[in-house]
């Protein structure tokens, strides 16, 4: 049934902002379910967006915004026994529980998922094909996604992870079938101003059966600071990254600037250079990033050490007062 003009939001706990249901005694009707552009569709606290209940060959059309009062820990879609297609061309958030049956999410160019802890489309053979975007956790979360079932991306698609630095965690999703990976893998950062120094790898895509890329284009901010590459294995593929302040390739003086950075960061950093830092970390070419360690000069760095200093020294007093 087309669903136009009009937006569904349900506000009692629980509650699914559409029920359709077809269990009749002589067997099931497929169910048919359009949704148009520019609508919400809603579900409650603890409730679903739009739930199909049987059925035999299901189809949820979605142009506008299906979602929960949760956003990205709701359940956005959920079905049961039937064979369900999940058609997106508009924007999906939350997690989603296709049930058995063989099931799929189609993620249309132009279409955004912002998927939650996790997509169940009933296990390897059943398949999320993406020509659009998906981004796990949405903006400003990195998530992991557990996806029972295959992964294809499209070279017209664009899988988008954050790397936060905060939870030390970065956007992945991991499948229990196949995953072929093709378009860009587009990779964006969070609270900066918490870098670590060291040599890191987390994983972006894991498969329990195989991986195949087929020429993903990886899409990053440069940084003088923070250097990436992805590396492969049969199974995954992985971001790997070093974080340095003290580039080989700085003066001895421009070096000790940037250790000082290093060791600030690695005693876990202080509010007083976050700033510094967000902006020291966005820097993309050496040259600039050299005139920028020029002008923070040694005063600079010197009183913020003497503030932290002076900070434990009343500490240690008030203690043995």
């Amino acid at each position: 049934a087309p669903v136009a003009g009009v937006d569904i939001i349900a506000t009692g706990q629980s509650a699914s902002a559409i029920l359709a249901q077809s269990l009749g005694a002589n067997g099931a009707s497929d169910i048919r379910i359009s949704l148009s552009a520019d609508r919400t569709v809603a579900g409650g606290f603890g409730g679903i967006g739009v739930e199909m209940d049987g059925g035999a060959d299901n189809t949820l059309i979605n142009r506008g915004l299906v979602t929960t009062m949760d956003g990205i820990d709701g359940l956005a879609v959920a079905a049961t026994t039937g064979n369900d297609t999940v058609q997106n061309d508009g924007e999906l958030v939350g997690s989603v529980d296709l049930g058995t049956g063989v099931n799929a999410i189609n993620n249309a160019s132009g279409a955004l998922f912002e998927s939650g802890s996790t997509v169940n489309l009933g296990g390897p053979g059943s398949v999320l094909t993406s020509d659009g975007t998906v981004s796990p956790g949405g903006a400003g979360r990195a998530q992991t996604t557990s996806l029972d079932g295959d992964y294809v991306q499209t070279a017209g698609g664009t899988f988008f992870m954050e790397l936060d630095f905060s939870a030390d965690a970065l956007d992945s999703l991991q499948a229990t079938g196949d995953m072929t990976v093709d378009g860009d893998l587009v990779l964006d950062r969070l609270n900066t101003q918490l870098v670590k120094p060291g040599t890191f790898s987390k994983t972006i895509f894991e498969s329990d059966t195989g991986l195949t890329n087929n020429g993903g284009n990886f899409v990053f901010d440069p940084s003088v600071v923070i250097t990436n590459r992805l590396t492969e294995t049969a199974n995954s593929i992985e971001l790997s990254y070093q974080v340095n302040f003290a580039q080989p390739d700085l003066s001895r003086n421009r070096r000790s600037s940037g250790n000082y950075f290093n060791s600030m960061q690695t005693a876990g950093s202080s509010m007083a250079i976050a700033d510094t830092i967000i902006a020291l970390v966005a820097i993309g070419d050496l040259d600039t990033y050299r005139n920028a360690l020029t002008q923070l000069s040694p005063d600079v760095y010197a009183e913020q050490l003497a503030q932290t200093l002076m900070s434990s020294q009343e500490f240690l007093r008030s203690v043995r007062e």
